[in-house]
């Protein structure tokens, strides 16, 4: 009996753990995010239209003011401190030091941080 009991514990131990496990950066860059600020500029109302999507199955939609956009693929680093866009037809680009809290993602590119808000 008191095996049984114990197998019981671990098992719930086990899936307490798995079940509070943080959210990995692919997870939580998933939406659409508006360009907020990019250190240094001050930013036009075209720039501050830019936005882009990132959706589950690993692709993403860059668009701004005018219907300009661009789509292509996203990936995240295993460590979750970078992810790398590579739009169709184009070079990748990396945004390195990824940062989400709540509903702000910044990163660093070309040594400047940008910084995107959460669309709602």
């Amino acid at each position: 009996m008191k095996r049984v009991l114990y197998t019981f514990l671990i098992f719930a131990l086990f899936v307490t753990v798995t079940s509070c496990k943080k959210k990995g950066t692919k997870d939580v860059i998933l939406g659409s995010w508006q360009l907020e600020s990019v250190e240094g500029e001050e930013l036009t109302d075209a720039e501050k239209s830019v936005s882009i999507t990132f959706s589950k199955d690993g692709s993403f939609e860059r668009s701004a003011a005018g219907g300009l956009s661009q789509k292509g693929k996203f990936t995240v680093s295993e460590d979750g401190k970078s992810v790398t866009i590579t739009p169709e037809g184009d070079k990748a680009e990396t945004m390195a030091e990824v940062k989400i809290e709540k509903d702000k993602f910044s990163f660093k590119q070309e040594g400047k941080t940008i910084v995107l808000a959460k669309k709602k």
